[in-house]
C-alpha cells in the first residue's frame, strides 16, 4: 500500500494558526508548548514524517520525535529552516536516503516573529506489489496473445512457449529485484546482531521494500545514538564516580584527623579543666587571707584610736598638773596638805606614762604583726609593710616619750618635796616645774597628733586590704567562670569528636556506595564497548 498523498503546507498553515491563537495572550509558553505537542501528536498520520515548531536559533519548541524536543540543530536544512520568514515548501534527501517534502509557515506572537511551525512528508515511491501484479498479468496475457494471433496447433503450442518463457523471465526478474533486498537485509541485521551499529541497508529502491530500508536504517541511526549516549554517560558516571570516591576516602581521612583532633582538645580540656578548678581554689584561699588582713587592719585602728583617747587622758592630766603648779606659784606658802596633793598629782601622772608606755608596747606588736601579714601578702603588701615599719618607729617613740616623761614626773615629784622644805623661798622652783609641766603637756599633744595621723595611715591601709579583697573576689569570680568555660570545651570537644566518628561511618557508606557505582559504571562501559558506532 503506497504512502497516500497529502498536501502538507495547509496543514502547515492550519497548525500554525493554532500555535499563534494559544500562544497570544499566554502569560506562560511551557504549559501552552506542552498542549501543543500533544495535539501535534495527533495530527501525525501515516503519510507525514514529522511536525515540528523551531525558533529562529534553531532549538526545538515541540517535535512529533519526544527525543528531538529542546535540542538544537546547527544542520544546512534546519538553519535554513529557521531563517524562512515567509511561507515556503521545499524538498531536501536525508542521510537515510529518504526524500522529504517539507511545508515551512512561519508563527507570529504579538505581531513578532517567533518560530517556524515544519510539516515533513515523505516522498512516496513506486509501488513492489503494482510490479509484481503486473508482470503476472503479463505473463498470464502473453500466452493468450500469441495464441490468439496463429491459426495452426503447433504454432499455438510454439506461441504457448514463448509466453510461458516470457513470464518465466519476469518471475526472475522479479524474484531478484524481492530476494537481492533481502538479503541485504539480513545481512544487515546480522552485522547489528553482532554489534555492529554502522551496517546499513544499501541500493534500496523506491518501492516497499525501499522504504523498509530507509526505516531500517533510521532504526539503526537511532540505535547508535543511544549507544554513544550511553557510553558518554557511562564515562562520565565513571569519572564522578572515581571522583565522589576519592573524595569521600579524602573527607573521612580528614574526618579522621578532626576525631584525633577532637580527642587531643578533649584531654587538653581535662587538662585545662583541672588547673581552672586549682587556680579558683588559690583564689579562694587568697581572698580569705586578705579578709584576714583587713580585719587585723581594723583591729590595728582601733588600738590606735584607745592610744589616742589615753593620750588625751594624759593631756589633760598634765594640763591639771600645770594648774596645780601654777596655784602653787600663786600660794607658794599654802600649807603642807596642798604638797602632799601635788605629790598625789605626780604618782597619778606615773600611772599614766606607765598606761601610756603599755599602749605604746601593744602598738608596737601591732605594727609587727602587720608587718608579717604584709611580707605575706607579698608584692601588694610592701607599702602596707612600710605603713607597719612606721607605726612601729612611732610606738618606740611614744615609749621613749613616755620614759621621758617619767622621769619628768619623778624630777617634779622631787622638786615637790624639795619645794616641801623650802616652800616660802622656792619661787623659781615653781616656776621651773610649771615650765616643765607645759613642756609634757605639748609632749601629749604631740603624741595624740603622731597618734591621729597613724591612725588615718591604718585607715587606708584597712580599706586598700578590703579593695584587694574585692579584687581579688573579682578573680575568683573569672576563675570559676574559665573552669565552667573549660567544662563546657570539654562538654562542646565530645560532641565534635562524636559528629566526627558519625560522619567517618557515614563516609564510609558513600565510599561503598562510590565503589559500587564505579563497578556498575564499568560495567555499563564494557557493554557499549561491544557495539561498533564509527
Amino acid at each position: 500500500m503506497a504512502l497516500r498523498p497529502r498536501n502538507p503546507l495547509a496543514l502547515a498553515q492550519e497548525l500554525a494558526g493554532r500555535t499563534e491563537s494559544a500562544l497570544e495572550g499566554a502569560t506562560g509558553h511551557a504549559d501552552v508548548l506542552a498542549e501543543l505537542s500533544r495535539e501535534f501528536g495527533t495530527r501525525l498520520t501515516q503519510d507525514l514524517e514529522y511536525i515540528v515548531l523551531m525558533s529562529p536559533e534553531g532549538r526545538t519548541h515541540v517535535h512529533t520525535n519526544k527525543l528531538r524536543e529542546g535540542r538544537v540543530y546547527g544542520d544546512p536544512v534546519s538553519s535554513a529552516a529557521a531563517a524562512v520568514r515567509e511561507e515556503k515548501v521545499q524538498q531536501y534527501e536525508r542521510n537515510t536516503g529518504e526524500v522529504i517534502r517539507e511545508a515551512i509557515v512561519p508563527v507570529r506572537v504579538a505581531g513578532e516573529h517567533y518560530a517556524v511551525l515544519r510539516v515533513g512528508q515523505i516522498v512516496p515511491r513506486g509501488s513492489l506489489r503494482v510490479r509484481i501484479a503486473a508482470s503476472l498479468a503479463a505473463a498470464a496475457a502473453a500466452p493468450a496473445l500469441v495464441a490468439g494471433v496463429t491459426a495452426g496447433p503447433a504454432e499455438g503450442i510454439e506461441a504457448f512457449g514463448a509466453g510461458a518463457v516470457v513470464a518465466a523471465v519476469l518471475a526472475v526478474w522479479n524474484w531478484r529485484r524481492v530476494s537481492e533486498p533481502i538479503t541485504r537485509f539480513h545481512e544487515a541485521a546480522r552485522a547489528v546482531m553482532s554489534g555492529d551499529l554502522t551496517a546499513t541497508v544499501d541500493g534500496a529502491g523506491r518501492d516497499e521494500l525501499g522504504q523498509l530500508g530507509f526505516e531500517f536504517n533510521k532504526v539503526v541511526l537511532g540505535l547508535q545514538k543511544v549507544i554513544e549516549q550511553g557510553a558518554t554517560i557511562s564515562a562520565a558516571a565513571g569519572e564522578t564516580a572515581r571522583a565522589m570516591l576519592s573524595a569521600t576516602q579524602e573527607s573521612t581521612r580528614s574526618l579522621a584527623e578532626v576525631a584525633a583532633a577532637a580527642g587531643g582538645a578533649l584531654d587538653g580540656a581535662d587538662e585545662q579543666t583541672r588547673q581552672a578548678e586549682d587556680a579558683a581554689a588559690a583564689v579562694g584561699r587568697l581572698v580569705e587571707g586578705l579578709h584576714g588582713a583587713a580585719a587585723q587592719a581594723q583591729q590595728a585602728q582601733a588600738g590606735i584610736e584607745m592610744a589616742v583617747g589615753t593620750a588625751d587622758a594624759g593631756g589633760r592630766h598634765v594640763a591639771q598638773a600645770s594648774s596645780a603648779i601654777a596655784e602653787l606659784r600663786e600660794a607658794v606658802t599654802a600649807t603642807a596638805e596642798q604638797v602632799g596633793a601635788l605629790t598625789e598629782q605626780g604618782e597619778r601622772i606615773g600611772s599614766i606614762v606607765d598606761a601610756i608606755t603599755a599602749i605604746a608596747r601593744q602598738t608596737n606588736l601591732l605594727a609587727l604583726n602587720a608587718a608579717i601579714e604584709g611580707a605575706r601578702a607579698g608584692d601588694h603588701g610592701r607599702g602596707f609593710m612600710v605603713v607597719a615599719d612606721e607605726v612601729g618607729a612611732l610606738a618606740e617613740q611614744a615609749t621613749g616619750a613616755a620614759d621621758e616623761i617619767r622621769g619628768l614626773v619623778n624630777d617634779l615629784q622631787g622638786r615637790t618635796r624639795r619645794a616641801a622644805h623650802a616652800m616660802r623661798g622656792g619661787t623659781a622652783s615653781v616656776e621651773r616645774s610649771l615650765a616643765d609641766a607645759e613642756a609634757a603637756r605639748d609632749a601629749f599633744d604631740e603624741l595624740r597628733r603622731t597618734l591621729v595621723n597613724h591612725s588615718g595611715e591604718i585607715a587606708q591601709i584597712s580599706g586598700e586590704a578590703h579593695r584587694l579583697s574585692q579584687d581579688a573576689s573579682a578573680v575568683g569570680h573569672a576563675t570559676d567562670q574559665s573552669a565552667r568555660l573549660a567544662s563546657a570545651a570539654r562538654e562542646a570537644a565530645q560532641i565534635v569528636r562524636g559528629s566526627s566518628d558519625e560522619c567517618s561511618a557515614s563516609g564510609r557508606s558513600v565510599v561503598d556506595a562510590a565503589e559500587s557505582l564505579a563497578e556498575a559504571t564499568a560495567g555499563m562501559s564494557a557493554l557499549t564497548s561491544l557495539f561498533r558506532v564509527r
